[in-house]
């Protein structure tokens, strides 16, 4: 990555799909020469029909749905860390698959947002509580909640269900080294842990904030 910065005028200028995605491919298919890297992939997720692609898999054999590893990824040059709490959700779930492997979450951010971004945490050692991470707002601005403006983001297609509790551990954590800033990338394995919480019309349990303003009401 600090090469590409070097290319395009700095680590801000870097982007998740055009930078981070092929480097991270590149890293697994050195690593893992007999098994098959593939990004941007439709895959099966329980409870969540509409949940859209995967970042990057990796399977042993073309043909099979088994999976090694499976992650989303991000790249938090404007600020959009608050966006793992979508991709937590996703690979949650995907883990519950029996052939699902290892699924993680990778994102690569300045040191200033390691430091005091209000999702930081859900790239360290934690269990996370989901229905604390739905009541979620943005520190600034009107305050609204983050999971409303990630219902937007992806055309309200939520899932039928979360776990109760999420675990992250932390697998990488690694800084880049530039002239242009001080940045690192972290890496976390997602475990569900037991229970679920019922998701109804976009909310836990069908209990939607007064202020919300998606889903949007069907015609």
């Amino acid at each position: 990555m600090g090469a590409r910065a070097d290319e395009k005028g700095g680590l801000r200028k870097l982007g998740e799909k055009a930078d981070l995605e092929p480097v991270v491919v590149d890293v697994l298919r050195a690593t893992l020469p007999d098994w098959h890297v593939e990004k941007t992939r439709k895959t099966r997720i329980p409870r969540w029909s509409r949940a859209g692609t995967v970042d990057v898999r990796v399977r042993q054999e073309l043909g099979s749905s088994a999976l090694l590893l499976a992650g989303e990824l991000k790249w938090c040059g404007a600020g959009q860390m608050y966006e793992a709490i979508w991709d937590l959700f996703k690979m949650a779930l995907l883990a519950l698959r029996e052939d699902a492997g290892t699924t993680f979450l990778l994102t690569g951010a300045p040191s200033s947002k390691w430091q005091a971004d209000p999702c930081r945490d859900l790239f360290e050692d934690r269990i996370h509580e989901p229905l604390e991470l739905f009541d979620r707002r943005f520190p600034t601005g009107k305050g609204r909640l983050m999971w409303d403006d990630l219902l937007e983001g992806g055309y309200d297609r939520y899932p039928d269900a979360v776990p109760a509790r999420i675990r992250t551990a932390v697998i990488a954590d690694e800084p880049i080294e530039h002239p242009a800033g001080d940045w690192a990338i972290r890496a976390v394995e997602v475990t569900p842990l037991e229970g679920f919480i019922p998701i109804r019309a976009g909310w836990p349990n069908g209990e939607r904030p007064a202020d919300a303003t998606r889903p949007l009401a069907k015609p």
